[in-house]
């Protein structure tokens, strides 16, 4: 496609995530946490089958714009419900808390761009797959834990 596509394909991702980040926002008064974490989990693992099975060519520039716009609402997705639930779980030192998020995503970024020139597209799609995975369960641990302990307080203050 070359290099001059790559500006718009990017201005069209910032622009959905930018959007979708103000509407999730908007909408996160009315829905549980729980629910946006489902939608963006099966709406990005239905974004990494496509990323698998899709073969790019000339012809397909439409459809950068369609992943590249994907990919941006599942970013709000996962920005605005993580740093919630940092915001949720670490009241009491949301500085470190940030701080660490930023610096975990950093790196995490440094290490995607650092292996990307040696790998092929279906590796990285498995690596991000499994990543997925990850973060999906070490999260349904901590959405549990939270509820266990709103119910243990929640019978404490009963008594």
């Amino acid at each position: 496609m070359g290099m001059h596509k790559i500006g718009p394909i990017l201005i069209c991702f910032g622009t959905v995530s930018a959007v979708s980040s103000i509407t999730i926002g908007c909408f996160s008064k009315h829905i549980k946490r729980f629910a946006f974490i489902a939608a963006g989990a099966t709406f990005n693992v239905g974004l990494l089958i496509v990323l698998w099975l899709w073969r790019p060519q000339e012809k397909d520039v439409p459809n950068f714009y369609v992943v590249a716009a994907c990919l941006g609402l599942c970013d709000a997705i996962w920005q605005t419900q993580t740093y919630t639930l940092f915001g949720v779980l670490f009241s009491h030192k949301p500085e470190a808390a940030f701080a660490s998020y930023r610096m975990f995503h950093a790196g995490g970024c440094a290490m995607a761009f650092g292996y990307s020139y040696f790998l092929c597209v279906q590796t990285k799609v498995f690596i991000l797959a499994g990543s997925l995975a990850l973060s999906l369960g070490m999260y349904s641990i901590i959405e549990m834990k939270m509820q266990l302990q709103s119910q243990h307080i929640g019978d404490i203050v009963a008594l």
